[in-house]
């Protein structure tokens, strides 16, 4: 799941949207083949790839290190062309320093931080978008996290925690890699009495 959202900041809305649903929907899918009949699985409507678009780019500098306010349009309008035309977030913080003509002071490192946060939100919210048309399936969403060397306390802390199905997430900090996990209905609650509920597959942070 986080290796799917890693690869959407190279990729089309179309493309976004179309990994995010496959990603959930597969993740969800797989937790029910111990049912007799598989439920079905709703399409999410492209057409909310510009809710989508929206979405993203409301938020582009931390509160710590805010943007002059004359940047902040600039940067949003590359971000919103970045996502659309598929950009990956290097060519994209290339772009925000030339539309600026030197008065981005954060430098390629902090544009790209800000673009690939931005491409990798896109693809959360299609996401949220695409479980949000499966809630008779789904009763909410896990927090998953990337282990290794430079996963921060605070994603490991959160990693396996429940959320409802409604709850935008993972609210991640930036380059962060988190990502969420549909979590299906049980047997009982989808219809299918005497099914044996199969044991969790998502890794324990504490192992």
């Amino acid at each position: 799941m986080a290796q799917t959202a890693n690869e959407s900041t190279a990729a089309t809305i179309l493309e976004i949207v179309t990994m995010a649903e496959d990603a959930s929907r597969s993740a969800a899918l797989a937790q029910l083949q111990h049912l007799p009949t598989l439920p079905s699985w709703v399409a999410l409507d492209l057409t909310a790839a510009d809710a989508i678009v929206a979405r993203t780019t409301q938020t582009i500098h931390a509160l710590t290190l805010p943007l002059p306010d004359t940047m902040v349009p600039v940067m949003r309008a590359q971000l919103r062309n970045g996502i659309v035309v598929g950009a990956t977030p290097r060519q994209t913080a290339r772009r925000i320093m030339t539309q600026l003509e030197g008065a981005f002071m954060g430098g390629a490192v902090r544009g790209e931080r800000i673009a690939r946060t931005e491409q990798l939100d896109a693809h959360r919210v299609a996401q949220h978008a695409a479980e949000q048309s499966n809630r008779g399936i789904l009763k909410g969403w896990v927090w998953y996290t990337t282990f290794d060397k430079r996963t921060c306390v605070s994603c490991l802390v959160k990693h396996g925690t429940e959320y409802p199905v409604d709850e935008y997430g993972p609210n991640d900090h930036q380059n962060g890699r988190c990502t969420r996990l549909p979590l299906t209905k049980t047997a009982v609650e989808l219809g299918f009495p005497g099914s044996v509920e199969p044991p969790s597959t998502i890794p324990d942070a504490r192992a």
